[in-house]
């Protein structure tokens, strides 16, 4: 009976940790030598977080992903051209492989996003 109280505790103190682990918004890797110069911005409602994906519409491979925390301002610098982009969503951060584990859900753009650069504007 003596180490119940220590239980509850370690129980009640599961979600703050995995809360302590999570990455602060920005981004999480890149695989390109593209220059990132050209800004993605993104606002969140608080009941979650998400990873945002680029990836090259022609090879479906993703060449960068960054982390957004829920209800924060995220602004990820991404090379120009078109990509497709992927949201995986959730509540408790399992790492870069796992993502939010089981309970991540998934969202996709229905079309690509064009990144570029004018003479005096930059757009994404």
């Amino acid at each position: 009976m003596r180490f119940l109280p220590v239980i509850i505790l370690l129980i009640a103190a599961l979600p703050a940790a995995a809360d302590e682990q999570r990455p602060k918004a920005g981004l999480l890797w890149k695989q390109t030598d593209l220059p990132a110069t050209l800004p993605l911005q993104v606002q969140t409602a608080p009941d979650a977080d998400h990873v945002v994906f680029l990836t090259d519409p022609d090879a479906r491979e993703s060449v960068m992903a960054g982390f957004v925390r829920g209800g924060e301002f995220f602004r990820l610098l991404v090379p120009p051209g078109e990509w497709q982009v992927s949201i995986a969503s959730g509540k408790y951060w399992r790492g870069k492989d796992d993502l939010f584990g089981p309970d991540t859900r998934w969202t996709e753009l229905t079309e690509p996003l064009t990144f570029r650069a004018g003479a005096a504007t930059m757009n994404g």
